[in-house]
């Protein structure tokens, strides 16, 4: 079996404002060697709406990566967001993001019968990687010096 560490996070420049601009860092780990890391800008929102923008992104990256190889995958994907991570397990009623609920939940449905996907929460210190690509992928971030 594959083992596939996704690291996600979500960041937003002032936040509760209008203008607050997204963008999600994602880091792929298959077999505990980096594969895959990417910086995305997602548009306006959140940071819940980012964390989550970077959960469906992970999701979608992790469908990708499995249809290219016939071994069965262990996928474990970690984030910072408590709240993100234990809406998506159903821990915790989801009810302002459901959109993005659904969305992530017809990703998870993609992937491949043999294949397992965990999601963990993990203290921010433990995910600084994809924290430092999701300020790289908001344009905002990349403004201020």
């Amino acid at each position: 079996m594959i083992n596939v560490k996704i690291f996600a996070d979500g960041s937003c420049h002032n936040n509760g404002k209008g203008t607050a601009s997204m963008g999600i860092g994602i880091v792929i780990y298959v077999n505990s060697k980096k594969y895959a890391e990417a910086a995305k800008f997602v548009g306006y929102g959140t940071n819940n709406d980012a964390e989550w923008l970077a959960l469906i992104e992970a999701l979608e990256l992790a469908k990708q990566f499995v249809y290219g190889i016939e071994e069965p995958c262990d996928i474990q994907f970690y984030s910072d967001s408590q709240l993100v991570v234990n809406q998506f397990l159903d821990i915790y009623k989801c009810e302002k993001h459901q959109h993005y609920y659904k969305q992530a939940k017809v990703k998870l449905r993609q992937l491949r019968k043999m294949d397992t996907f965990t999601a963990n929460w993990i203290p921010r210190a433990e995910n600084q990687e994809a924290d430092v690509l999701s300020k790289k992928g908001n344009p905002k971030y990349n403004k201020i010096k």
